[in-house]
């Protein structure tokens, strides 16, 4: 089963590329490939896994030594490419995009569709150990982690500005 998930890096160009898949593809293993943007949004709701976040941050790691010309044979700390290039982490990033569409769907009115689905309960049993992480349970662990509440989500330029990745 192919993982998906979601990545921006920001290049020296400094243009913004949402990529998929760092799985089998197609292409072969380990390969990147272009997302389309209606699948982005259908990305953000669900919670991304430890294991899937360190293989992001792996995958991130590999293309900024690619895109500084080096390998992992030369030695040199992630630090210094992340400097060299100017990027934040994926893993912030990631967060950033959570936290925003979190303030796009609360900002919406209670009978929109996408708020909806926030009192839709599923039928049926568990399955059996422990409980996945919903949205809303990482959703809060994002909010106290940055010191921020509900609340601040109606003021759009300070939400902004609170959950914003400053680019090193």
């Amino acid at each position: 089963m192919a993982m998906v998930l979601v990545m921006e890096v920001l290049v020296s160009l400094r243009c913004n590329t949402t990529y998929e898949g760092v799985g089998e593809s197609s292409s072969g293993p380990g390969r990147l490939e272009k997302v389309e943007s209606s699948n982005e949004h259908h990305m953000r709701q669900e919670p991304i896994k430890k294991n899937q976040a360190r293989k992001l941050e792996t995958a991130e790691r590999r293309m900024l030594r690619w895109m500084c010309g080096h390998t992992r044979l030369d030695r040199i700390r992630n630090e210094v490419f992340r400097e060299r290039l100017q990027v934040a982490n994926i893993s912030d990033k990631v967060r950033e995009g959570r936290l925003r569409w979190f303030g796009h769907v609360r900002r919406r009115s209670q009978p929109a569709p996408v708020r909806k689905v926030e009192l839709l309960t599923v039928e049926g049993k568990r399955g059996r150990g422990r409980p996945r992480l919903t949205w809303d349970e990482q959703i809060r662990q994002d909010l106290t982690e940055l010191h921020l509440s509900e609340d601040m989500i109606y003021d759009r330029s300070t939400w902004r500005r609170r959950i914003k990745v400053q680019d090193t």
